[in-house]
């Protein structure tokens, strides 16, 4: 350490020149350089070649312009030439040529010399390296792009709707009163309706809302926040239709949702035309069906979920199937699917039967009978779908069972009640037959005739004329259902297809049984038949409704909760299962509260979110932090509205994602700083002691000690300052790919122990001791020897570098087999291991300390040198000869055990 006085130093240092401010110029930036007053090169700059890798030649030829990308070249020369003519200084971005002929980009700065008449003595200019910084604009562009595609994505969704949903904002006078809406968004469908009616008024396009009183039912709704539905009759020119509205407020404004119900409002006026029994119980049949959907739509979390892989065997076992089918997760899981399925399904391999379908058409459907764990049997409608990954590789299947049960016996009582009906009244709009067996002669009424579309004619038919007009696909199991009906005396009840004589195809009911017997033989069978078309087509609208809504629900994406004010989770769906880490076990039935999943830190937006549910019925879409069962943190964006008094719904989207990669930003911007002012540190030293050096020399001619230890010095710096240097540049290397490894045949042992030779007279410098325990035998590998000393060279200065006075430092070598308990089977490889009694590592440090510029104590670090380069290149040039670099630690204070493998030659001799 210099013991010099305020008074020495100052005398001895002198005062700064020219050349001292380009010597800190050229610390900061990677090239300086200068011009004479016309802009033209006309000196060497050795840091604008070592930039741009021009030979003396070349730099002075063309200087850092023949350097410029030929795209950028044209602005930048304009710009150059521009700031040389009117003699103002010049800042712009552009790329150059590196070095090893790729391209990087550049902030040119230069500024004019002047003279004392004001005219231009010369430019002097410097180029900064801010290649990553167009690296992380790229990165953030790609992530807004990715993100605009996500939208893309949700209108696409919701112009997939078959509704029309469109959405005003409030227009309001001066005393807050609102005079008028305008639309601020349009699905597909309503832009077929109104066109391209964006930012527009509501009562230029339709103020017939006003005499209809719309306009006051939107005000209605904006205004109080209540939702409202309606159903509405339009006679216009574009269309003459039955609509149902429901308006829900959004904002300063509302969402109005538009479906026709034509079909509906007729099948309703049909209905009330009916005056018999029979159409008040087609009615009700339709409120039933209603009613289903609706109960199905309230009821989601009863569906019983469940995944297989694909060989069939259960992977996941949702509390819906634990509910319905009995079995607890735990004896589920790893079970074969089949093992609520009937014996007859298994004989008949039902199952494996579902499978293929699934497998070959994407879904498979059945209403089957399934059995309890209790024993009890029970109905189930079953949707088997295949799920495949992103190449079309089947990774399993999901199935969705809904308990049809009381439906079965809804079906069962309605077919009860029409059979006594049916046969006991003579309904002008119901088909009747007799038929009489030993003659095959049947008799119809004439609305038997009006649904087969034939004239009407007297007399007896043929049991073909009938058959022959029933729907191909469905004639072979009507006519074995017909004549099972008549050997066995039992109820004939059929639903097909009957295709008329104008060639139109509708669905019938058909309904017999045989009425009279002689000597124990049936001789005539009686019935009727009657138009189940509309209701048919009701149950597909339906059944295409239940589709859509399941595979809504099945987005991977999207998580679901259901839950009240209280804080109590009532149901989730597997996307929030997945993102909270919780089961459907754990958040319903222990039952887990908000509280214990949301952090401190996070209650009072939560709560926030919770008194907008009371208030509004629907909540701000807000950002939290969520605990999962490990301890883990995740990112979630939370929405929702009240679904009734009691419950609500959340949707969930984990940004978790987004928020590291807002992180890693920030973080990587703050080691670039903290790397800038530690490189100013560590250049600056090197080139004081120099200069000192230097200025020690002037004044001592003679060969004395003190030049013989002031070169001492100065050489011992240099050296530094050039590791420093090529640290830095191997780094830059290893990350742009830009290292060639010079493999040869390398004795690992020999190799290691001149390395430790090396760098002995270290570690006695400082004080240190340094073991050695290397094998007998030679250890050869494919390598590349200076790049293999350099990891041994940089892991025994990290150990000088992190321990204390009197430290020691254990370095041993030994060849094994590559087998790792419980993973893969390697070759032999060679394990170096570098072990110190030095400052430690936290848990948090251990996967850190591999990364760029980080130092495990800065104090440190600083005060023996370094940037904390040693070991990113250990790592990295280990991985470059395919091996691997670990670090163990138990603890701060307890010292550090680092250890590289390395395969090596099968043979090694």
């Amino acid at each position: 350490m210099n013991t010099f006085n305020q008074s020495e130093t100052a005398g001895s240092l002198g005062p700064t020149t020219a050349e001292d401010y380009r010597t800190l110029l050229e610390s900061v930036a990677q090239a300086f350089w200068e011009t004479d007053a016309q802009g033209k090169v006309v000196t060497d700059s050795p840091s604008g070649r070592a930039y741009t890798g021009q030979s003396l030649q070349e730099w002075l030829a063309g200087g850092w312009v023949a350097a410029i990308h030929p795209d950028d070249r044209p602005d930048a020369l304009r710009q150059w030439q521009q700031a040389v003519a009117q003699h103002v200084p010049i800042t712009t971005e552009l790329r150059l040529q590196g070095p090893d002929g790729g391209w990087r980009w550049t902030n040119m700065r230069a500024a004019p010399i002047l003279n004392s008449d004001g005219s231009v003595k010369k430019w002097l200019g410097i180029n900064l390296d801010i290649s990553d910084k167009k690296r992380t604009e790229a990165s953030v562009q790609a992530r807004l792009e990715e993100e605009t595609a996500q939208r893309q994505f949700l209108q696409a969704t919701l112009d997939s709707v078959p509704a029309i949903i469109q959405v005003f904002e409030a227009v309001r006078d001066e005393q807050n009163h609102i005079i008028d809406f305008t639309w601020v968004l349009n699905n597909r469908k309503a832009i077929e309706q109104n066109g391209d009616v964006i930012g527009k008024r509501l009562l230029q396009h339709h103020p017939d809302v006003l005499q209809t009183g719309l306009f006051e039912s939107f005000v209605q709704v904006t205004e109080t926040g209540l939702p409202m539905e309606q159903e509405q009759f339009y006679d216009q020119e574009q269309f003459n239709a039955w609509f149902h509205q429901s308006l829900v407020k959004m904002g300063d404004g509302f969402v109005m949702n538009t479906q026709e119900i034509t079909a509906r409002k007729q099948a309703e006026q049909e209905v009330f035309r009916l005056k018999d029994e029979t159409a008040q119980r087609a009615e009700e049949a339709i409120r039933e069906s209603e009613e289903r959907y609706r109960t199905l739509l309230q009821n989601l979390p009863d569906y019983a979920i469940y995944r297989l892989d694909p060989s069939g065997f259960i992977t996941e076992w949702t509390e819906g199937a634990q509910r319905m089918k009995g079995y607890t997760t735990q004896e589920a899981i790893g079970r074969y699917a089949s093992l609520c399925y009937t014996p007859e399904e298994l004989a008949a391999g039902e199952l494996e039967k579902q499978l293929e379908e699934a497998t070959q058409t994407g879904r498979a459907e059945r209403e089957s009978i399934r059995i309890r764990k209790n024993g009890e049997y029970f109905w189930v409608n079953e949707i088997t779908t295949a799920i495949r990954d992103t190449h079309g590789q089947l990774t399993g299947f999901t199935k969705i069972s809904r308990d049809i049960s009381k439906r079965k016996r809804g079906q069962q009582l309605r077919r009860q009640l029409e059979e006594r009906t049916r046969l006991a009244v003579e309904a002008a709009q119901m088909a009747t037959w007799e038929w009489h067996l030993p003659t095959d002669k049947v008799y119809w009424n004439e609305q038997h005739f009006h649904l087969m579309g034939l004239p009407v004619k007297t007399g007896p038919q043929k049991s073909d004329t009938f058959l022959s007009h029933i729907h191909p696909d469905d004639r072979p199991w009507v006519t074995r259902e017909l004549t099972q009906a008549i050997d066995e005396q039992n109820l004939f009840d059929a639903e097909f297809r009957l295709v008329r004589a104008d060639a139109v195809t509708r669905w019938m009911n058909g309904y017999g049984r045989v009425t009279r017997e002689r000597a124990g033989q049936p001789t005539q069978m009686s019935g009727v038949m009657f138009d189940i078309t509309d209701r048919k087509l009701a149950e597909e609208k339906l059944r295409k409704s239940e589709e859509r809504l399941q595979r809504a629900m099945s987005i991977s994406t999207v998580g679901v909760i259901y839950f009240d004010l209280a804080g109590s989770i009532h149901g989730a769906n597997e996307a929030f299962q997945r993102m909270s880490g919780y089961s459907l076990q754990a958040l319903v039935n222990d039952p887990l509260r908000w509280n214990e999943l949301t952090p401190p830190e996070f209650m009072d937006v939560t709560l926030n979110a919770r008194e907008e549910y009371r208030t509004k019925g629907e909540n701000t879409p807000y950002e939290k932090q969520s605990i999962r069962p490990d301890g883990s943190r995740w990112w979630g964006l939370f929405a929702g509205r009240r679904l009734s008094e009691d419950e609500y719904v959340e949707f969930v989207v984990d940004i978790t994602e987004s928020k590291q990669t807002q992180q890693a930003l920030k973080e990587a911007d703050q080691r670039k700083d903290e790397f800038l002012a530690m490189l100013a540190h560590e250049l600056r030293n090197p080139m004081a002691t120099l200069h000192n050096g230097l200025h020690i020399l002037t004044l001592t001619a003679a060969e004395d000690d003190i030049t013989r230890s002031t070169l001492a010095m100065m050489t011992r710096q240099t050296d530094h300052l050039v590791r420093l240097v090529d640290d830095l540049l191997d780094v830059s290397r290893i990350s742009r790919g830009k290292i060639e490894l010079r493999n040869e045949r390398v004795n690992l042992v020999e190799l290691v122990s001149h390395a430790a030779e090396a760098i002995d007279s270290l570690y006695q410098e400082r004080n240190r001791r340094l073991y050695l325990q290397l094998p007998p035998s030679p250890i050869y590998l494919n390598g590349d020897p200076a790049r293999l000393t350099q990891v041994v060279t940089n892991l025994l200065s990290n150990g000088v570098r992190y321990t204390k006075e009197q430290g020691q430092v254990w370095l041993t070598l030994e060849l094994r087999d590559g087998a790792s308990p419980g993973g893969p089977t390697f070759g032999p490889e060679a394990v170096l291991r570098v072990r110190d009694n030095g400052i430690g590592l936290a848990p948090d440090q251990l996967t850190a300390i591999f990364e760029l510029f980080v130092q495990v104590d800065n104090s440190l670090a600083r005060s023996q040198g370094g940037l904390g380069l040693g070991l990113t290149l250990v790592r990295r040039l280990a991985e470059m000869h395919d091996g691997r670099v670990e670090v163990q630690s138990e603890g701060l204070g307890k010292g550090c055990t680092f250890t590289v493998y390395l395969p090596t030659l099968r043979r090694n001799y």
